[in-house]
Formats: C-alpha cells, structure tokens, sequence
C-alpha cells in the first residue's frame, strides 16, 4: 500500500487495533496511525526510527505494526529507540505518578518503565540510551522516523544532521511528535524551510504532522538546516508560511508557537493583540483541556515579556502587577520571582526585594 495509506487514512476510520497499548503521552490518533505506518506503509527497504520513546508507546506500536506486515522479516526487521531514559521535567514525575501510580524524582531513570512496557515485543526494538547530542548512529536507509526528541534548538539541529541524510526520497515518511506544540518554533522553521522536499501528508494528527521526502535535500540547504542558520526575521517569515500551510482548522497551536517565536524578538505588544485575537477566534475549544494549558501558557509567557521589558524601560509599577498576576496564577518559578524582586528594587522597596530573590534563588 505504501503510500497510499495517507489517501485511505485507517488511522481515523478503524477501530483501535490495540487496546492493551502500554501508557504514554501520545494521543490515541497518533497511536494508530504509528501502528498503520508500520503495518501498511513499511516496505522493508529502510528502517524505523523512533527518536523520543519515553515509556515505549511508540516503540510498541510500531512493533505491533510491524508483526502484522506481510513483509515483516523477524531477523532483520527492528525498530530503533531513542531517548536519555531520564525524568527531565517536573510534568514527567506527575504524568507517571498519575498513569502509573508509580513516584519519580528529576533525573531518575524511566528505562525499567520502558523495559516493563515493551516486554510483548522486546526483540524486534535496538535501544539506543543516552545524550542524543553525542549518540552514534551507524547510517542506513531509514523509512519511517519519528521525532519527539527534538525538545530544544540544538537537539533539532542534531535530528537533521543525525538522521534526515539517510532519508530515502520517494519512500521516507517523517513525522513530527511535537509538531503541534507551541513551544518549539525550530521544528516549524526547519521544515518549511525544506518545504520544497516534503510533502506534508497527515496535517494534524493530535499533537503530529507527517511528511513524505519527495526529493533529496541538497548539500547547502541540509547544512544550512543543520546550522540552524536563520535571522529573527526569516525564522518568522518561515513560520507564516507554516501556518499558511495548514488547514485553517488546523492552525491554533502553530499560530501560539509563531508567538513564541515573535516573543524571542521582544515584539510583545504585538504578540499580546494577536495571542488575543487567537484565543477569540478559538474559543470553541475551551473543552479542550489541552488547548487551555497551551493558552494559559501562553499568556504567562506574554506577560513575562512584556514584565522584563516593563522593568527595563523604568516603569516598575508594571512589571511588578505583571509579576503579581503570573504569581497569582500560580506561575512563581524563580524566572518570575525575579522580575518581582527587580521590579521592587526599582521601586525602592530593597527589603522586600532582598527577600523575594532569596526566594527566587
């Protein structure tokens, strides 16, 4: 079927084919359209890359897939996993304890998790475990990647430079985990920036977006993509053209990651009339719980902006009401903590200021 499947799209017409899928992040969508990849998309000429496997959903669903092609080939068939097997994040500790009931601290390892999970088709995954900025890779044909590990600018850079030059045009499918996310604008600018060699496929898939490689990527652009090369300004001009890419159903969260992008360019007072306008014209979506924390995160971000800049410009009594509202919403980190103590200090308040930062630190 190869690629025909995104003109037939099982994903969003089949029953789920696994019920008993291990626990994870991804959305029950992405979860079967991983499982149909393998299924009715992978012809064995390449191999599967799942960059990003947290607990092993992904990696089980490919798995899965793969045991119900007709050209699987147990003996060389496997599925390649990816991930530093760490609790990175304070979202992860509550995510297992309440999918798992199991307590984490930062930085302890997942890989027991991931290992428990995996168990039905441990023999058909190679774990690749550790920093993927100085992970090896042994390059071959690689048919369907999957990238969720792309979690900052220097770890998209190493995706590219790593992975995309064993892309195969024609055949190579490219999903992007996160691409439905509004805090990671380098995934948006690399890929319309290579627009001209992906056919974007599957538009939105919870929080995915596929691609097939229509082409190869020259030399210049895949270095220039490597480098992350880009302005403020044509990293902008490019996340336009991702949105305008897009279904207009479809746009909500690349719109929230070009404001994050245009936040990097100190551009609040225009970031903060189109936040609003996205969030008015999307109020239909206020059920959505996702959609919510995405735009609570967004406004805190906006008014972090524009408290910094309201305290460096000498206009104290902004900043600090900026900094009072994210505090009463419950966003105290020691990023907003500081703009409080600075916004104090500028009013003379050394006091309350020499406390806050004590806070802060």
């Amino acid at each position: 079927m190869s690629h025909e499947i995104f003109a037939l799209r099982p994903w969003l017409t089949n029953a789920h084919p696994l019920p008993n899928a291990p626990v994870g992040m991804l959305g029950r969508t992405e979860a079967k359209f991983f499982y149909h990849l393998a299924k009715d998309a992978f012809t064995g000429r390449g191999t599967i890359v799942d960059a990003g496997s947290f607990l092993g959903k992904s990696a089980y669903c490919f798995a899965k897939g793969l045991q119900a092609n007709p050209m699987f080939d147990s003996s060389r068939h496997r599925v390649h996993c990816f991930d530093n097997f760490l609790v990175n994040e304070v979202g992860t500790i509550d995510f297992i304890c309440h999918q798992l009931g199991q307590k984490m601290s930062l930085g302890e390892s997942t890989r027991e998790i991931f290992e428990r999970q995996v168990a039905p088709v441990r023999d058909l995954l190679e774990v690749h475990e550790g920093d993927f900025h100085v992970m090896p890779w042994q390059h071959q044909p690689i048919e369907i990647l999957m990238i969720d590990i792309a979690k900052s600018e220097s770890l998209g850079k190493r995706v590219v430079e790593v992975f995309f030059p064993d892309l195969v045009p024609g055949l190579s499918i490219v999903g992007h985990q996160d691409y439905h996310h509004p805090w990671l604008p380098h995934i948006h600018v690399v890929m319309e920036y290579l627009a001209d060699c992906f056919q974007l496929v599957a538009p939105r898939l919870d929080d995915s977006a596929g691609f097939v490689l229509t082409r190869e990527i020259p030399a210049e652009m895949l270095r220039r993509a490597v480098d992350y090369d880009f302005s403020i300004a044509e990293q902008i001009a490019l996340m336009d053209r991702a949105v305008e890419r897009l279904p207009v159903e479809d746009r909500h969260v690349v719109e929230l990651a070009r404001l994050t992008l245009r936040l990097a360019a100190n551009d609040w007072m225009d970031v903060r009339a189109e936040f609003e306008s996205v969030e008015r014209r999307n109020t239909h979506r206020t059920e959505d719980a996702t959609w919510v924390r995405y735009v609570d995160g967004m406004r805190n971000s906006v008014d972090q902006s524009e408290g910094w800049q309201q305290r460096n410009l000498g206009h104290f009594e902004r900043s600090l009401q900026l900094a009072d509202n994210l505090i009463a919403r419950g966003c105290n980190n020691s990023h907003v903590l500081s703009l409080r103590a600075a916004s104090l200090g500028g009013l003379g308040r050394h006091g309350e200021a020499e406390l806050v930062y004590r806070e802060a630190l």
